[in-house]
């Protein structure tokens, strides 16, 4: 996060920086606790519900629209798990 910027914000920033979209971010979804190199962490899932503009891979390499009950079949790191568990839950 910047400065004062909210969660939202943040989001929001990071998804016109890395995939060149103005998003509109929903709720709130859920917290995933974890720990990389002995910090904790903690990873904020929200909705987004619409965006405007392409999607551009400005750091990514692949980019996959999936349903919930198939992001199981994608690698993903452990801390993205509980996430992905959850929109099984909530979506299916």
């Amino acid at each position: 996060m910047e400065g004062s910027e909210t969660d939202q914000e943040c989001l929001a920033r990071e998804l016109k920086e890395e995939l060149g979209i103005s998003a509109i971010i929903g709720e709130h979804l859920c917290d995933v606790p974890f720990e990389h190199k002995d910090t904790p962490y903690v990873m904020r899932a929200y909705h987004v519900p619409s965006f405007d503009g392409e999607l551009e891979l400005r750091e990514h390499l692949q980019i996959h629209w999936v349903s919930p009950c198939d992001l199981v079949s994608y690698p993903v790191p452990e801390p993205d798990k509980p996430i992905i568990d959850y929109l099984q839950d909530k979506f299916q």
